[in-house]
């Protein structure tokens, strides 16, 4: 199956996906198979032995995205961080304003920061720093979709994603230095 037509972006180029199969199957944890990206690879993984003969449905449905995988408490928390935004700034504002990317990745890194320096929930709100980072995320892929995103992030470091990727070897030669 054609990569590109699974996960298609506009500003993507046709090797990041190619690349993204081969990392998929390169750093797959030992032991463990790396997930699908093709949907005939995820019926015959176990969504096939699920569809009834007897239903053409099943056979159909086998072959589409399995929503159900999402959790429902990762949904409740999204709710709650999308309940809060709306109230304060209106449900749906960034469909019809637009936003841009530096905004809403500031503020995802401010609630992560928050989160891992212990603090589980907003104090002001009652809402879980993780639920509003994951708002943030959302309202970047739904406005870029819908043409309402201004992508202001700076000019990108071709190089940073090989220097983070080297950095498992580094990780790899420090303990066997240190003989962890």
């Amino acid at each position: 199956m054609d990569t590109k037509a699974m996960i298609s972006h506009p500003k993507a180029k046709a090797s990041d996906y190619e690349k993204l199969i081969q990392d998929y199957e390169i750093h797959a944890a030992p032991g463990m198979k790396p997930l699908p990206l093709d949907a005939s690879a995820a019926i015959n993984s176990g969504l096939e032995a699920a569809a009834k003969a007897t239903n053409p449905k099943d056979s159909i449905g086998a072959t589409k995205l399995p929503l159900s995988w999402v959790p429902e408490s990762a949904l409740v928390f999204l709710a709650m961080a999308f309940t809060e935004g709306g109230i304060k700034y209106g449900p749906g504002n960034w469909q019809e304003s637009g936003v841009r990317v530096s905004i809403y990745i500031d503020a995802a890194k401010r609630h992560v920061a928050k989160f891992m320096a212990g603090e589980w929930v907003d104090p002001k709100t009652g809402i879980p720093h993780l639920a509003s980072a994951m708002a943030c995320y959302g309202i970047i892929l739904d406005a870029d979709m819908l043409n309402k995103l201004t992508d202001d992030r700076p000019v990108p470091n071709t190089a940073l994603p090989d220097l983070i990727d080297a950095g498992a070897d580094l990780v790899k030669h420090l303990k066997e230095l240190y003989g962890k």
